[in-house]
């Protein structure tokens, strides 16, 4: 009596219930979460492939009873959750598609914001005891970034260089990025003063920011190079310092200047004032301006590129041409990284002043 019960609820209760099990699991570890490779999507393929098997066993279940039932309403439930994965992982295939596509749209604009040539200045035929030449490099972690730069011819003698980091990175942080632009380059008068500049660019961006509801700031630096008189004067919103370095000297790259200004990050306040300082221009002088995805990139075991790999870097291509100079930073920071890729936006911008004539002193 004892095997013939045994047996009876072998077969008609714990079977079944084991193949019950069995197909429940299949059926859930059919679900994908997550962005997967395509290892991964063939391994989901084969657990459906399971289910189908399971599925198949569960029909073959006839024990007359309510364990029978349960193996009919599984094996109904299981195949509406197979259909389900299936037409929503389409829908999210077709939604990421759809989202791809807007997102390269929006990297073609901010691409086509960005200055596709750089400034002639001074003009030709224009004398100068100095002229300028530009070279830069950008790289947005995802589609579109939230660093920005733009190079202002103001006259025939002067260019202003311009470069901002909204906090943050992707859509919404290109989206403030294309406001700045539109705002620089339909400023109602020319850039005298980059302070006051910088204090009205922050009042209008804070008035579109502040009806927004949302919280963003961006760090922002301004400076115009007066070729004719041998100038640079500069202003800064909560940004790095910019690094400066004289060639035919063996001085090492500094910073330009130490510590902190005290002013706020642009679309934080709306009455904040930026202050405009003013230094000499030589021949020979190089200007290094950044973005703090430079500095704050990490390496697989969490240490930051940091001021002083970029100022090597930048040290490095002192005798080099002004062209190569993003190229042996970045070079740098790849071997920083390693296999790992940025987490953030990297905007290169050097600015060069060279005398009349092209040669350095």
């Amino acid at each position: 009596c004892v095997v013939a019960g045994y047996w009876m609820v072998q077969r008609t209760i714990l079977s079944p219930l084991k193949v019950l099990g069995g197909a429940a699991r299949a059926v859930s570890a059919t679900a994908r979460l997550r962005t997967i490779d395509d290892q991964t999507v063939e391994e989901t393929k084969e657990k459906r492939r399971e289910v189908g098997r399971n599925l198949r066993r569960i029909t073959t279940i006839r024990t007359g009873d309510e364990v029978e039932q349960l193996a009919w309403d599984l094996a109904v439930m299981s195949s509406r959750v197979l259909r389900y994965h299936r037409e929503l992982e389409s829908e999210v295939a077709a939604k990421t598609t759809l989202i791809r596509d807007d997102l390269e749209m929006a990297r073609v604009f901010q691409t086509a914001l960005m200055p596709i040539e750089y400034p002639e200045v001074p003009s030709a035929g224009v004398e100068s005891r100095l002229g300028l030449r530009f070279v830069h490099y950008y790289e947005a972690t995802a589609t579109v970034g939230g660093d920005f730069f733009d190079l202002i011819k103001l006259d025939d003698s002067r260019a202003a260089v311009l470069i901002a980091d909204v906090m943050g990175h992707g859509a919404r942080s290109a989206l403030v990025t294309a406001i700045i632009q539109a705002m620089v380059r339909n400023r109602p008068r020319p850039i005298e003063d980059p302070g006051v500049f910088l204090g009205e660019l922050n009042t209008h961006l804070h008035q579109v920011i502040s009806r927004s509801g949302l919280v963003l700031f961006v760090t922002g630096f301004l400076m115009v190079l007066d070729t004719r008189r041998g100038r640079i004067e500069w202003s800064s919103a909560g940004h790095p310092a910019p690094l400066r370095m004289r060639r035919g000297t063996d001085a090492a790259p500094e910073p330009l200047w130490q510590g902190s200004l005290g002013h706020m990050a642009l679309g934080l306040r709306e009455d904040s004032e930026y202050a405009t300082r003013s230094e000499a221009l030589e021949s020979g002088d190089v200007f290094l301006l950044f973005t703090d995805g430079a500095v704050e990139a990490e390496d697989r075991g969490g240490e930051q590129f940091g001021m002083g790999r970029l100022t090597e870097g930048f040290a490095a291509a002192k005798d080099e041409p002004l062209a190569a100079l993003p190229g042996e930073i970045v070079e740098r920071l790849r071997a920083h990284l390693g296999d790992r890729s940025n987490e953030d936006d990297i905007c290169l911008v050097a600015v060069e002043a060279i005398n009349s004539m092209g040669r350095h002193p």
